[in-house]
């Protein structure tokens, strides 16, 4: 299961990654949201912290060892289930479009499923 989920945070997070860099305006206008010059700086800042997170989460997708596969686990739980809020928070607010609403469901999937995959592991 852990192969599977390394898998989709990699391609859930490295095209959004690189698209965001290329053309952050346009890809956040899918959104609804409107970016200024400050806000594609924000924008290209959170699509370099993706690529690194798509990358590691690729490299590491074999990967064995408990401790490795539990801190990458924890690492999508956090990611996952905070941007899930933060997402449902704009869907609410009004201020994203209803795209919204699919990836804080995505978000909230690899959350819970990261959480699961967590909970039979025991630490040595």
């Amino acid at each position: 299961m852990t192969k599977r989920l390394f898998l989709a945070n990699a391609a859930l997070t490295l095209p959004f990654a690189v698209a965001a860099l290329a053309a952050p305006a346009l890809v956040f206008a899918a959104f609804g949201l409107e970016l200024d010059v400050a806000g594609e700086l924000v924008a290209r800042g959170y699509a370099a912290t993706l690529l690194g997170y798509g990358i590691v989460f690729f490299a590491l997708r074999d990967a064995t060892n408990v401790q490795v596969q539990r801190a990458l686990l924890l690492g999508s739980a956090a990611f996952n289930l905070v941007e899930a809020l933060v997402q449902t928070g704009a869907g609410f607010d009004g201020v994203a479009s209803s795209v919204v609403w699919f990836t804080a469901l995505l978000h909230l999937l690899m959350g819970v499923l990261s959480v699961a995959a967590i909970r039979p592991m025991r630490p040595r």
